[in-house]
């Protein structure tokens, strides 16, 4: 009996270690489309999540487990389901809206292309309101570890502006059409550059330091680069390109690798926690352990 609890034991103990996720689940919006897709870890399978929205852009997990999506044609926001499905209406009142990233405080922001703006709305969805000004030709949105609010601004700096809100200030210029951002996990501002000039069309990741000023180029090997998101396991780079693939840069930058393929190009946010399925499995392997920690008791005690 207790060479089964043993081997039933070591088997969802080992099961469980060889499913926990060692790189993260990717979303990616199609670019002008309707869908976003779900990438797995490893890069396949790529499959649809979402349906039901109107030129896709920006996304993020909010608190609740829902992603929001950003509606550039319909001027709007929507809400997909946690595990996905049809995506239904959350705020309206933007123009052309770009990226959205949710706060420190639990409020969605979302960049405006077509009046420079930033909007703000609270947790229950509705009318957004106008956060901050002098965002030209805005197209990516992040919150630093400082509390600032950064975007791309001007096809070739980043802009930043305080908790508060108001008008944005400079914070890092050298940057190529620059379009989507996102902070590592060594405190640098990571930035994609979609080179529309070039034949073939390429493009770059830059990164700039905390103190902003000239950024410098990061990694190489892009096809327009348009979304970032961080590894939350490993912290490296995920790009998603206009090619329809997705690129990894590891955190000593150089050239990028493939990751995956036949991804409709857009925007990317990586899954906020581990899915449930990993989830469960090692709240098994706990389990087991705890059987196992059972059955050994009498011998102990006697």
């Amino acid at each position: 009996m207790k060479r089964t609890i043993w081997g039933l034991a070591l088997a969802l103990a080992a099961l469980a270690a060889s499913a926990a996720p060692a790189q993260p689940t990717l979303f990616v919006s199609a670019s002008g489309g309707t869908t976003v897709s779900r990438v797995g870890p490893g890069g396949s399978p790529v499959t649809t999540y979402a349906t039901g929205l109107s030129s896709a852009a920006g996304l993020a997990f909010g608190p609740d487990g829902g992603l929001y999506v950003a509606n550039q044609d319909a001027n709007t926001v929507s809400r997909v389901p946690p595990g996905g499905g049809a995506a239904t209406p959350f705020a309206t009142g933007f123009s052309r809206p770009t990226d959205l990233t949710f706060g420190p405080d639990g409020n969605l922001y979302v960049a405006n292309l077509g009046d420079a703006t930033v909007s703000r709305v609270g947790p229950g969805g509705g009318a957004a309101t106008v956060f901050a000004t002098g965002f030209s030709s805005v197209l990516g949105l992040t919150f630093g570890p400082d509390g600032f609010l950064y975007g791309t601004a001007a096809l070739d700096r980043i802009l930043r502006v305080g908790p508060g809100g108001g008008a944005a200030t400079p914070f890092a210029t050298n940057f190529h059409t620059p379009i989507d951002l996102a902070f590592g996990p060594d405190g640098f501002l990571y930035v994609t550059n979609s080179n529309f000039a070039a034949q073939p069309f390429t493009g770059t990741l830059s990164r700039v330091g905390p103190g902003g000023g000239m950024s410098t180029v990061f990694a190489t090997g892009f096809n327009l680069p348009v979304g970032l998101a961080i590894d939350p396991f490993t912290g490296d780079l995920c790009v998603a390109n206009g090619d329809n693939t997705i690129s990894r840069v590891g955190p000593f930058g150089g050239a990028a690798r493939p990751y995956a393929t036949g991804v409709p190009g857009g925007y990317l946010t990586a899954a906020p926690v581990p899915e449930p399925s990993a989830l469960l499995l090692c709240g098994a392997a706990a389990a087991a352990l705890a059987v196992v920690r059972r059955a050994r008791a009498p011998d102990r005690a006697g």
